[in-house]
């Protein structure tokens, strides 16, 4: 991800461009967010291990993006579940 202090934003934007990764905590779970030049908000569970990606807009702010994550934990969970379950059965 690209280093980034509040008070160097501008400057990190203008050295590694507009793609920044931060980690938040959503309810327990970890979720990381990569500000990209696209339209909308894109959420993703992957696997193996059930990471949670948001892929966000510039302009949307972090309280959107939490929301976003907790509108949609229930189906989170479900998801990573089923990832798991599926790793320890071995159908990877």
């Amino acid at each position: 991800g690209t280093p980034l202090l509040k008070s160097d934003k501008q400057r990190s934007i203008e050295v590694f461009g507009p793609y920044i990764h931060t980690y938040k905590y959503v309810r327990g779970t970890a979720v990381r967010v990569v500000r990209k030049p696209i339209k909308h908000l894109h959420l993703g569970v992957y696997p193996p291990d059930g990471r949670v990606r948001v892929a966000a807009p510039p302009h949307v702010d972090d309280d959107a993006v939490r929301l976003a994550v907790v509108m949609r934990l229930e189906w989170i969970r479900r998801r990573q579940a089923e990832l798991q379950a599926r790793h320890l059965g071995g159908r990877w």
